[in-house]
């Protein structure tokens, strides 16, 4: 339970610096520098893999390497994308937490990773902040206040006793989800050439009206099996040897003309699958 309270502290902490960078810019040497205190926080609160595991030389390097490459790369695109993949990896965790207190954590940060996103990132990127520039007061002062509590979240949190679960599922989907956000804002606001906060508006009633029927098509209720039953039958069967054996009897049924040969070959090709080590069959078919 204490490493899932550090785990809440380490991701408010890397909010509130994340917010630091983000409001004082990064045009300066300095401002560049201090993208490491975020980038180091995020690699010790990330979800992929335990915090207490010993780094290997190459990973160390590799870590390294990422932490120039973004001081010296550095922009509101690579920002944005930052952002849309943490809102990602947040949303997985929020699907995947159990404990109540750890669910409103994920929800807060979450909640703040999309305000600082679209209200301040993406107009950014389009040179549209005076636009919303009567907001700026709530994007600087009041958006904080969302990973800020996270500090002031007591209660029962999960126990800490294996590798961290994320659902990449989720999680991908939140991903895309915030980068159809990102690039619509983006493609409304550059082709009708509109006030951003109409070109916000409409890309976000368009992705809801999208969510809204992919919801409604994922368990239907008039008969139909449902997107969500397709998609776990493919996921099920695509890509495994017994999908590919299953698609070898289809063509040794056009290639062999009796059926013993079909059947020796069926159960030759059974014998070269990975998990088959050996067995036997008989038959009383006759040549």
């Amino acid at each position: 339970m204490k490493q899932r309270v550090r785990q809440s502290y380490t991701l408010a902490l890397l909010l509130l610096s994340l917010h630091g960078v983000l409001v004082w810019g990064f045009d300066s040497a300095i401002t560049k520098t201090l993208l490491l205190i975020p980038y180091g926080l995020f690699l010790l609160w990330q979800p992929i893999w335990r915090g207490e595991q010993k780094l290997s030389p190459t990973t160390s390097a590799l870590f390294l390497a990422g932490g120039i490459l973004l001081i010296y790369s550095v922009n509101w695109w690579i920002l944005a994308f930052w952002l849309a993949a943490l809102f990602g990896l947040l949303g997985g965790r929020v699907f995947a937490a159990r404990a109540r207190f750890s669910r409103i954590s994920y929800v807060l940060a979450a909640a703040y990773l999309l305000g600082i996103l679209l209200l301040w990132v993406v107009p950014k990127l389009l040179g549209k902040e005076q636009e919303i520039a009567e907001i700026f007061t709530v994007t600087v002062f009041m958006l904080p206040l969302l990973p800020a509590s996270l500090f002031l979240i007591k209660g029962e949190y999960e126990q800490v006793t294996a590798a961290p679960i994320l659902d990449l599922f989720y999680s991908l989907m939140l991903f895309l989800l915030a980068v159809i956000l990102i690039l619509g804002s983006f493609a409304i606001q550059i082709s009708n050439n509109s006030h951003y906060a109409e070109a916000l508006m409409q890309i976000l009633f368009a992705v809801a009206a999208a969510l809204v029927a992919v919801s409604w098509l994922w368990n239907p209720r008039a008969g139909f099996s449902g997107l969500g039953q397709l998609l776990s039958r493919y996921l099920l069967t695509v890509g495994m040897p017994f999908e590919h054996w299953l698609k070898r009897i289809a063509e040794l049924a056009e290639m062999e003309s009796t059926p013993p040969e079909f059947l020796g070959a069926a159960i030759k090709d059974v014998a070269e699958l990975p998990w088959v080590s050996g067995g036997a069959w008989k038959t009383n078919l006759a040549g």
